[in-house]
């Protein structure tokens, strides 16, 4: 009997052991939140165990990096607690196959102070993680990084492409660099999910005169700060901004795929931030001055008229022409595919749509128009103009109120406009025909088209929802609905615009799905009785900036929560994502403008200078393809200011 005691006495011990160390095991990784996605960054956990195939995203509610133990047992136990209990699985939807990769560098945490640490750079490589060698291309003549790699036959390989210098006092302390800049490479992006590709990304800085670091050998190299890696054999990595753990190098001669191949890995005390997208890039861009894509053609020899319009057109070497049949234009926009969107540094041009100033901008999709709504007096003119020149190619007065918003057609060609008379117009600009009037009983707040450009959704004070079919001539109302309690201030539509998101006056947001007709999916409730009054989908459709009276915050749509914040000292009265999903701007009641970076809000808040204080910012826009933003405000006399971004005046 006392031995049976004892037996049962020895088994609970154990089972008490087991739980504690389970608990233990919980509580050092609790910021996985069960592996619901939360907040950016997401962070990943780079571990020492080559035969992980690719690192796990740990989605994470706090900006903490959860080391990996070398210990490979303890290693597969962390991983079995971490999915023990949740209903989340790894995202492992195939991502589609298209022909260019973007690797964005964004920035690092504090790295050691060292008197070598001067102008760092990153480099990546693509390495085949059996031969150890550069990543074949798909065919030898093909231009993946640069485009005079057709002029060696012996290049088949994947060459190592890197950031420019960053220089300090630009945008941070040489202890934190911030690059934001994106890498294209001219691959399929089929080799992004082979079994053997990894990414090396090493973080080297400019040789130094140093007394330690003067022989002639290594002064000629540069100076090894850090490396990391990451193998995204798993669609969920790609896309999605990751944090990757650093390693230091164990000497200066060492080259990072045998330290890596060996298991000889040293944490270094701080983390890389970086993305990597599939990204379409043109088969056969057109030769420019300065080449944006690897393949692109460098062409110096051009008429100095040309020259001149390039630089004073923002990048467009044509004007569109809207007089009569289908539009036609070319360009050659400065902002690469995938690449980050900078704050503007320079105001260039002042717009007059109205004497007493704008009340809603919208560039077009594809970047070729600028749509305002002037105000002057009892007139409310919609102007249209040319960004290649600035020229006015469409005016009307129809209008007998404020406007609110406007929305394009995903092919640029048509243009609504919600209004405080009662009717939403919509507007052709490849026929010269009066625009179409979709009338309502009440404000019209917000418009926002479909994916198809015959479908139109409408909402304003009466709380309801109205989806219209655009005719040649005139128009169907074909569905009203009746889901929300309050006035619904806002719409919203994701990128492939099948989603449609409305927000109230009561802090609810409804999400349909618009097709044909629209389709109630659920309804989330963002405040509690506080007005939602515009809402801004991020470029990734997870996420959202939404403006109530105030606050200004960012809204994670898969878990239904707030994840950053950003404050000011006046109140929020307008603002904007940048098409990259980077930059966060706002502007205020006393006429600034700030911009933050999207996953770190307060902190990293500037103020943008080059904007002359003017009234209460009205509205803004941001280009599509062009570091350029425009601003406005209602009052007497002051025009919309277009705001670019001039690398050479941050180089001064």
């Amino acid at each position: 009997m006392a031995t049976s005691s004892t037996n049962i006495e020895s088994s609970n011990e154990v089972s008490i052991a087991r739980i504690r160390r389970r608990q233990s095991a919980k509580r050092a990784y609790k910021d996985t939140d069960s592996l619901r996605p939360s907040s950016d960054p997401e962070v990943l956990e780079s571990t020492a165990d080559r035969h992980i195939h690719a690192p796990e995203v740990l989605e994470s509610t706090t900006d903490r990096l959860i080391h990996a133990m070398a210990d490979h047992q303890h290693i597969d136990t962390i991983q079995d607690t971490l999915f023990e209990g949740s209903d989340a699985t790894p995202d492992r939807e195939v991502i589609p196959i298209a022909k260019g990769i973007a690797v964005v560098i964004h920035h690092t945490d504090d790295l050691r102070a060292s008197v070598h640490l001067r102008q760092p750079v990153v480099r990546v490589s693509m390495i085949d993680a059996k031969s150890g060698q550069h990543v074949k291309k798909t065919r030898p003549d093909l231009c993946a990084v640069s485009y005079y790699e057709r002029q060696n036959e012996t290049v088949d390989y994947i060459l190592p492409i890197q950031t420019q210098p960053f220089c300090p006092g630009k945008s941070g302390s040489v202890l934190q660099p911030v690059w934001e800049e994106s890498l294209v490479i001219n691959e399929d992006s089929s080799k992004l999910y082979e079994e053997n590709t990894v990414f090396f990304f090493e973080i080297l800085a400019l040789p130094t005169a140093c007394s330690n670091w003067a022989d002639s050998r290594q002064a000629q190299s540069w100076y090894k700060i850090a490396w990391s890696f990451l193998r995204p054999t798993r669609s969920s990595l790609v896309g999605r901004k990751c944090r990757l753990q650093l390693y230091s190098y164990p000497n200066q001669q060492a080259e990072v795929y045998p330290v890596w191949t060996n298991h000889k890995m040293t944490a270094y005390s701080s983390t890389l931030y970086i993305t990597v997208k599939v990204i379409t890039l043109e088969d056969q861009p057109q030769p420019t001055l300065r080449s944006m894509a690897p393949h692109q053609k460098e062409e110096g020899t051009v008429p100095f008229e040309q020259l001149t319009n390039q630089s004073h057109a923002i990048g467009i070497t044509s004007s569109t022409s809207v007089a009569a049949g289908p539009l036609q234009h070319t360009s050659a926009w400065t902002r690469a595919a995938g690449q980050s969107c900078q704050v503007p540094n320079r105001l260039d041009k002042v717009l007059h749509p109205g004497t007493q100033g704008c009340s809603a901008l919208a560039f077009s999709p594809d970047g070729r128009f600028l749509a305002c709504a002037g105000v002057s007096g009892e007139s409310y003119p919609v102007t249209i103009w040319e960004v290649s020149s600035w020229t006015l190619v469409l005016s009307s007065d129809d209008h007998r109120g404020l406007v609110y918003n406007f929305s394009w057609s995903s092919q640029s060609s048509l243009v609504a406009s919600a209004s405080a008379d009662s009717v939403c117009r919509v507007w052709s600009l490849e026929r010269s025909a009066p625009p179409l009037t979709l009338p309502h009983p009440c404000f019209v707040y917000g418009v926002q088209f479909a994916a198809s450009a015959a479908i139109v959704c409408t909402a304003g004070y009466d709380a309801c929802l109205r989806v219209w079919r655009l005719r040649e001539e005139s128009v169907d109302l074909m569905a009203e609905l009746r889901e929300h309690r309050g006035l619904v201030n806002c719409l919203a539509s994701d990128g492939g615009r099948s989603t449609l998101y409305s927000c109230d006056s009561v802090g609810g947001m409804c999400i349909w799905t618009i097709r044909e007709n629209a389709q109630l999916q659920r309804k989330v409730k963002v405040t509690e009785g506080e007005s939602i009054l515009q809402i801004t989908l991020h470029s990734a459709g997870k996420k959202a900036l939404i403006r109530t009276v105030n606050q200004l915050v960012m809204f994670d749509l898969r878990i239904e929560k707030v994840v950053h914040c950003y404050t000011s000292s006046s109140v929020h009265t307008c603002s904007l994502i940048s098409p990259c999903g980077t930059l966060v701007f706002s502007g205020t009641k006393d006429g600034c403008l700030y911009a933050w970076r999207t996953d770190i809000s307060e902190a990293q808040r500037v103020r943008v200078t080059c904007l002359q204080k003017m009234a209460s910012i009205s509205s803004m826009a941001f280009h599509p393809v062009e570091h350029v933003i425009v601003v406005s405000a209602v009052a007497s006399h002051q025009p919309v200011a277009v705001l670019v971004y001039e690398n050479s005046m941050n180089n001064t």
